[in-house]
């Protein structure tokens, strides 16, 4: 009933709106000639007063005046008003006061869905999580970081736990809330060169992909204490070429990609950044660089890039460190969130079938699960990339033996 009036008001003021107007008595409007001379006179009046100021000289002012008092006598010669605007007729009126109320009931009843309930603010606010419901493990895992966070508030001085919930963050694309985890590591334990990367790289993401100043002091304070680190190294070379400073960038970029090994995905984003950034600069890209001659296994805790820029660190899936700090949490979390985390990896690499490292770290995660047949699956995926030669074979088949073993 109170809907059914308050729609009858809006409707009301609708058409009085619209009907009001129609109804009053045509009023002259005013003439331009009376506009014009309004416009002359106050021409003049200005005209005056930059004379007695020594702004215009006298004779240029006089010459001033004559022209703008001839443009005056010009308007005075079309003195005359307008006609009154006719009225509308009191039938027309009548019409459009019934038509409008009547079509938009129309157009509703034809176009709308007045027996569909309304669809709150609240629960418009909850979809893009509901969404996200459809992610491999994801209300697992969500659950999971909101106990990692109750856990927390109990226990704020644990720097790992926030490690671990920066990580989780990222994992989900929750760039504010992971940049806030990695601050508070920061603040806890003054943070090392892969916590400054991955602090960083979400103030980039914040960023929209900007090098921010503060994003720009944390990739640097990284280096300063781990000049290999490669997250920071990529990013400071691309913001770098956001500045305008192309050559400076390339060289970044050709550096660290010798440094890389022959199956980093990281080689294969870093070609590509090169090749924008000098054809923007107007200039031939050098000869991309051969890679390092050892490839090397990632250290233990290299940090979580986070799903937006898998290109440029890790590739998603939990770390010997993320395993680690989660020995802290309850059983039930624990394995909520490990198992969440492999399963988005596991994900991943059905559209990126030849991602080496993935594999042999979603061999390493399926193992430590107990899972043994779908770690030698991903183990032996892994040993198909391998090229021929290569002394990963031999790990990989220790491995597989090892497995098959228990």
């Amino acid at each position: 009933m109170l809907l059914a009036v308050a729609l009858m008001a809006v409707a009301l003021a609708v058409v009085a709106g619209v009907v009001a107007p129609l109804v009053r008595t045509g009023r002259p409007a005013p003439a331009r000639a009376a506009f014009d001379r309004a416009v002359y006179r106050a021409q003049l009046a200005e005209l005056e007063r930059d004379v007695a100021r020594g702004v215009i000289e006298r004779p240029e002012g006089a010459a001033t005046r004559i022209e703008i008092e001839r443009r005056l006598l010009a308007s005075d010669a079309r003195k005359g008003g307008s006609a009154p605007a006719p009225a509308v007729s009191p039938a027309l009126t009548v019409v459009l006061a019934l038509a409008i109320p009547a079509v938009a009931s129309l157009v509703y009843l034809s176009r709308g869905s007045p027996g569909v309930p309304d669809h709150s603010f609240e629960a418009a606010k909850t979809e893009p999580a509901a969404a996200n419901n459809n992610v491999p493990g994801h209300a697992d895992f969500a659950a999971a970081v909101v106990r990692l966070q109750q856990q927390l508030q109990e226990h704020p001085e644990d720097a790992e736990k926030w490690l671990l919930l920066a990580r989780s963050q990222a994992e989900i694309g929750n760039w504010q809330k992971s940049a806030d985890a990695y601050r508070r590591v920061i603040d806890l334990k003054g943070g090392n060169a892969e916590v400054f990367a991955g602090y960083g790289e979400m103030l980039v993401m914040l960023a929209q992909g900007i090098i921010t100043p503060a994003a720009r002091t944390a990739f640097e304070t990284a280096l300063k204490q781990d000049s290999t680190e490669a997250v920071s190294r990529y990013y400071l070379a691309l913001g770098d070429a956001q500045a305008g400073n192309v050559r400076q960038a390339i060289d970044r970029w050709q550096k660290l990609a010798a440094d890389l090994p022959a199956d980093s995905n990281m080689r294969d984003e870093v070609k590509r950044r090169i090749d924008e950034a000098a054809q923007a600069g107007g200039m031939t890209a050098p000869p991309f660089p051969p890679p390092a001659q050892a490839a090397a296994e990632p250290e233990a805790g290299a940090p979580s890039a986070g799903a937006a820029s898998a290109a440029a660190a890790a590739p998603p899936g939990p770390t010997a460190q993320d395993m680690a700090a989660a020995q802290s949490m309850s059983a039930e979390d624990r394995q909520a969130m490990i198992r969440s985390m492999v399963a988005r990896l596991a994900e991943r690499l059905k559209s990126e079938p030849n991602d080496l490292e993935g594999w042999l770290r979603l061999g390493r995660a399926y193992g430590v699960l107990g899972q043994r047949d779908d770690a030698i699956d991903a183990y032996e995926h892994a040993d198909r990339l391998l090229p021929s030669g290569s002394n990963q074979h031999g790990e990989i088949a220790e491995a597989i033996a090892a497995l098959k073993a228990k």
